[in-house]
């Protein structure tokens, strides 16, 4: 059983109060469902059966419930159509499947082709940058091998090969001449060989002279005895047997001694030949050595008169710019004084020509004031006794005509001056402006000056900066080389005189506070040499001009005091 509160409801249900109570949109209490709060509130309740109260409690939940149950299917709905799609995701014989299988390949192909692209730009990068790093390094390599520091390295350079290339030449003559020396003992050692070879071959044939003679001489004898047994009654066949066997001997013998004599003939002769042939050797070396000696010495002269050309060539254009030089400046310093002179005689011509002209009408006012003054006397003279009264009278009349003019004069004199006052106070300020535009000139030019000297130290340190640090990198280098040089048993002595010169090329002592720039002496040879000595004939004339003092101010342009 259940319990309302409101009577009406109850009565008619879900339609409301008849008449105009349906209305009312907000017929219902808040409290309707609520637990009363006083006994009071307990009028007019009424109970309900728990089927009919579901009934009003569903009936008014409707909406609410449709709305969840709507809901809840539409969940259900999308929880199986995900999971419908989580299912037929995984299948790849399906079009989907398919095409979701050929989008992720090519998601995975894109992906790799990035990967693969940003690798290659990355080395593409790297590449650029070592290609650009070495394009530096090359260009920088050019302009270091291009100074005139690194060019007379590199001669040294070359010259220190030239000295091993020169002093494996004269190795390699040596060894030559070694070996031809060589030879030349070999053959005489052999000729002495061969000439001792016949002496003793001589000496064993004179033996066998010797001893063919005592045998000759044993024969004889045995012929005497034979000799003297036939003529005491020796068998004759003997006698023939003995003939014969003589007869066969003497043949043997000369044809020996033939054979013999004609070898020692060939051997002769061949020894004659093979020194006539070593003579033609020895002279055609001989010959060759000469004429690579004078190709060489051609050479050097060449080289030689070409330097010696060459430094004509600069001295003479040394000698022209100077003589420009100072024929520019001879021409500048005659050029200012000329207006200098110009502009200051216009000056004093036209003050002069102003004093000449006010000093000419000071004396004719003087002089024509005198005149009249003395042609006043005469008439006053004249007149004096016949009209002295009249004198008196004029003369009083000339007192204030003369002193009216006097102050006229003065008055004109006044005005003249001060004119003369105004005219020079214009002038002072026409020399101060002068004067003032001349010091705003001057400072103008001594502040340009000050800030082209400025600029120019500023210029000149950059430079010092960077020579010290070219001096480093090429004292690094020519470090190098020389060790290189050693190593490869190279004269390392041009490249340390090179190496130790110094920016500037002279052979003056170092400057550390500009760069250690070394200066250039004056050259005292018709080659241009530099030398340390500066006593030469031409300084010995320019001393004769620079050392008396009175010669060297008349030279400078000084007066002489």
């Amino acid at each position: 059983m259940a319990t309302v509160q409101h009577a009406n409801f109850i009565e008619y249900g879900r339609r409301g109060p008849r008449g105009g109570a349906q209305s009312n949109k907000k017929s219902f209490h808040p409290e309707l469902f609520g637990k009363s709060k006083t006994v009071s509130s307990m009028r007019g309740v009424k109970i309900l059966q728990q089927k009919e109260f579901d009934r009003i409690q569903s009936s008014l939940t409707a909406k609410e419930v449709m709305r969840k149950e709507l809901d809840v299917k539409e969940k259900e709905k999308q929880r199986l159509k995900e999971l419908s799609r989580k299912q037929i995701s995984t299948w790849s014989n399906t079009i989907a499947g398919q095409h979701k299988a050929k989008l992720e390949a090519k998601k995975l192909r894109e992906e790799r082709e990035a990967v693969i692209r940003h690798e290659e730009d990355i080395k593409e990068g790297i590449y650029q940058a070592e290609k650009r790093r070495k394009a530096i390094e090359h260009a920088k390599r050019l302009t270091f091998n291009k100074s005139d520091r690194v060019k007379k390295f590199h001669g040294a350079l070359i010259l220190t090969e030239v000295l091993k290339e020169r002093e494996a030449q004269l190795a390699l003559k040596k060894r030559r001449e070694a070996a031809r020396n060589q030879k030349e003992r070999s053959d005489w050692e052999a000729t002495l060989e061969e000439i001792l070879e016949a002496k003793n071959q001589e000496a064993q044939n004179e033996v066998s002279r010797r001893v063919a003679k005592k045998e000759t001489q044993k024969y004889q004898l045995e012929q005497v005895a034979r000799k003297y047994a036939k003529e005491h009654g020796f068998i004759e066949d003997e006698k023939n047997t003995e003939a014969e066997l003589i007869v066969k001997d003497l043949s043997e013998y000369h044809k020996e001694h033939e054979m013999k004599k004609e070898q020692v003939a060939q051997k002769k002769l061949r020894m004659k030949d093979s020194y006539f042939a070593h003579l033609e050797e020895k002279k055609k070396l001989v010959k060759r050595a000469k004429d690579i000696e004078e190709a060489e010495t051609r050479e050097v002269q060449i080289f030689r008169d070409y330097k010696l050309r060459v430094d004509a060539i600069k001295k003479e254009k040394l000698r022209s710019e100077w003589a420009r030089d100072e024929a520019k400046t001879k021409r500048n310093e005659e050029h200012f004084l000329k207006i200098k002179a110009e502009t200051e005689g216009a000056n004093d011509a036209q003050f002069k020509k102003m004093r000449d002209q006010k000093m000419a009408e000071q004396e004719a006012k003087i002089e024509a004031k005198e005149r009249k003054r003395r042609q006043n006397l005469l008439d006053t003279l004249a007149s004096q006794q016949a009209l002295m009264k009249q004198h008196e009278d004029e003369r009083k009349q000339q007192l204030d005509d003369e002193l009216k003019e006097q102050l006229e004069k003065f008055a004109e004199d006044r005005n003249w001056h001060e004119g003369e006052c105004a005219r020079a106070e214009e002038r002072r300020k026409a020399a101060r402006k002068v004067l003032d535009f001349n010091k705003d000139v001057a400072k103008s030019k001594v502040h340009g000056e000050k800030a082209n000297r400025e600029s120019d130290l500023n210029f000149d340190r950059g430079i010092i900066m960077k020579n010290v640090e070219d001096e480093s990198i090429f004292q690094k280098y020519a470090k190098e080389v020389i060790d290189e040089a050693i190593e490869k048993e190279r004269n390392p002595y041009a490249l340390q005189r090179v190496a130790d010169t110094g920016n500037g090329g002279g052979r003056g002592p170092k400057f550390e506070g500009i760069g250690g720039l070394r200066p250039s002496y004056l050259t005292s040879t018709s080659g241009g040499h530099q030398l340390p000595s500066q006593i030469t004939s031409k300084n010995a004339t320019r001393e004769r001009l620079v050392k008396p003092l009175h010669i060297a101010k008349k030279r400078l342009g000084f007066s002489h005091w």
